[in-house]
């Protein structure tokens, strides 16, 4: 009995390198695209907690402060469990932070989900390390340019 082949699995090495590069990058523009989509309301939805609109950057700052203390742990659960399994715990992580960043009944939860979406926030060097796992030397600079590019398209 032969089992039915994916789509992906017919093509060369290089188209299969291809695909698993372009839905990383676009795995990574969505975790990008859901944390920038937050800023131009992120002030009147503070304001509906009744806070001074100057806090709205505490928001951004713990948020940010979280990313980069996922920068620390999320490699290391890469490099232990695999790139992939490493992506999709960030993106379930974000998912369910963005979740709670929309039912946030009060500023101090909204503190909370900014800092849990912060810790899975991640991705970009799990992408860099999955693009180097994958290329060889000489094609990996044109390749992991695309990981800063796609995070700064997304703001």
């Amino acid at each position: 009995m032969t089992f039915l082949k994916s789509p992906v699995d017919r093509l060369p090495l290089r188209g299969r390198k291809q695909w698993a590069t372009n839905l990383l990058l676009a795995a990574l523009a969505t975790e990008f695209l859901g944390a920038s989509i937050t800023v131009p309301i992120m002030a009147q939805y503070a304001a509906s907690f009744h806070v001074d609109r100057g806090l709205v950057g505490l928001v951004f700052s713990v948020g940010s402060f979280a990313t980069l203390l996922s920068d620390l742990w999320l490699p290391r659960v890469s490099d232990s469990y695999g790139r992939k399994p490493a992506i999709v715990l960030s993106l379930i992580g974000s998912t369910i932070a963005y979740g709670f960043e929309a039912v946030a009944p009060t500023f101090g939860f909204l503190l909370f989900a900014a800092f849990v979406g912060g810790m899975f926030g991640g991705t970009p060097p799990v992408a860099v390390a999955y693009i180097s796992d994958i290329y060889p030397p000489r094609e990996r600079p044109q390749y992991i340019g695309l990981v800063p590019a796609i995070v700064s398209s997304c703001f």
